[in-house]
């Protein structure tokens, strides 16, 4: 059964976002997270490529509480949650400075990933615990891309004698040189490519994962060869770092037509080269109770300054009267809102540049609003689409009634006269268009009015 977070109501939720998972060498390293909810407990994670597991470790060494049990699930997915590689579920005792180990089995492919996010979920055993808090976190290891074709002279008639060299250059100024040179073996008569950094030691660490592979005439990649190298202080300047395998000749010379241009090969470069550093943020710290969980979908440097929906709380009793609080926070309140001012259904059609069909039904719209709003649809305006270039989209999934109350919420925010047909039609447009706020506070509504009569 797959991981969840969205179904949890108590305890600890640590998100781990690693970018960059690929130019780690062996180890890396969360932030440290405090769970002030479970005794106030510090933590930290790692993961090693190397060792091929997920470390979880309580550093906590002033803390009060000397040993506790948690109940402890770590699911690693990819980024875009699209798959999930690992999810482990255990009941540990945690000591003070303690490490807990869970191995990966996939680690070859867990390493080859570009992002990864890591979920750490903690709750103390078969214990009462308090409403759940979240943190997010996020590891950045810097890392740099190097594409560039690299032509070998005179493949044809190559010999052993004759290295070739080529300079993968960057475009940044503080960035390592790698160059790249070619020899060919006297014996297997292949093309062996070294890999060397001239000034590794002005760095902490340079790690590098390279592809070279034979450039074909119709464009396709040939005879490919993979290699990952380090660099750092402990590397002898002496030491050849060169990729396991290499470029047959004979290979390439039988189909000369394809793999050659007037004797010379094309070699295709693909390289990711990073100098060890890494970037460490928390980026959350959650404590909204369930209830208020759909606040954390709202940004507060939102562009509309359109009051939200927020469920009211109770007032707590001052002391003094609402008129008392009115008489002295007393203000001129404007007479036109922003929401008067953007309102869909009075907006001035002259500055619209989109016109949105469904049926008979024609709705002029502002590119800018719907792309701001919802990421399908700038990636629809983004492309050369026939529907974009003359200015008129057929959204005919949606009746005009729906797609009408979808642009008043897109516009205002607002969800006037909510009734559950209605709502289940604008999930599906919320959901279809990528629009979060308006999925969280349709499912809201529609978990709030269930009833026996409109269950499925």
């Amino acid at each position: 059964m797959e991981f969840d977070p969205s179904k949890l109501t108590d305890g600890f939720l640590f998100i781990w976002n690693v970018e960059n998972v690929y130019a780690c060498d062996d180890l890396i390293n969360s932030p440290t997270f405090i769970a002030p909810n479970l005794e106030k407990t510090e933590w930290s994670m790692s993961i090693s490529r190397e060792s091929s597991f997920v470390h979880l470790k309580r550093i906590d060494n002033n803390s009060v509480a000397e040993a506790i049990e948690f109940d402890v699930i770590v699911s690693v997915v990819l980024s875009d949650e699209s798959k999930n590689l690992l999810e482990k579920e255990n009941k540990l005792k945690f000591r003070k400075d303690v490490s807990k180990f869970f191995v990966f089995f996939l680690n070859q492919l867990i390493f080859e990933e570009d992002n990864l996010k890591i979920y750490c979920y903690l709750r103390k055993s078969e214990e009462l615990n308090e409403s759940l808090i979240r943190c997010s976190a996020l590891t950045h290891l810097q890392s740099e891309r190097r594409n560039d074709v690299w032509k070998v002279q005179n493949f044809r008639h190559l010999m052993t004698n004759d290295p070739k060299t080529f300079i993968l250059e960057s475009t940044g100024k503080e960035s390592p040189q790698t160059v790249l040179t070619g020899r060919l073996s006297k014996r297997s008569k292949l093309f062996h490519v070294e890999v060397s950094v001239p000034d590794f030691l002005c760095y902490k660490k340079i790690f590098i994962i390279g592809k070279i592979s034979v450039l074909a005439a119709d464009g396709s990649l040939k005879y490919s060869i993979k290699g990952s190298f380090i660099f750092n202080n402990n590397t002898s300047l002496n030491t050849v770092s060169k990729f396991p395998t290499g470029i047959c000749q004979a290979s390439v010379l039988q189909l000369s037509d394809e793999y050659l241009t007037h004797g010379d090969l094309l070699l295709m470069c693909d390289f990711f080269i990073s100098n060890g550093e890494i970037y460490h943020e928390v980026r959350e710290s959650c404590y909204l109770r369930n209830k208020h969980k759909f606040i954390a979908e709202s940004h507060i440097l939102a562009h509309s300054m359109i009051e939200e929906n927020i469920p009211r709380v109770p007032e707590e009793d001052t002391g003094e009267s609402t008129q008392d609080l009115k008489s002295s926070h007393e203000f001129e309140q404007p007479t036109e809102t922003l929401e008067d001012d953007v309102n869909y259904e009075y907006l001035d059609k002259k500055y619209c540049d989109v016109i949105l069909t469904t049926g008979n039904n024609t709705f002029p719209v502002h590119k800018c609003i719907l792309c701001l709003k919802s990421p399908v649809f700038k990636k629809m305006f983004d492309t050369d689409m026939k529907e974009t270039s003359n200015k008129n989209v057929d959204i005919d999934d949606l009746d005009s009634n729906t797609l009408r109350r979808f642009l008043l919420f897109l516009y205002t925010e607002n969800l006037e006269n909510l009734q559950w047909e209605i709502a289940t039609k604008l999930f599906y447009a919320a959901v279809k268009y990528h629009v979060t706020s308006l999925k969280v506070k349709c499912s809201c509504f529609l978990e709030s009015h269930l009833s026996m009569s409109n269950v499925c």
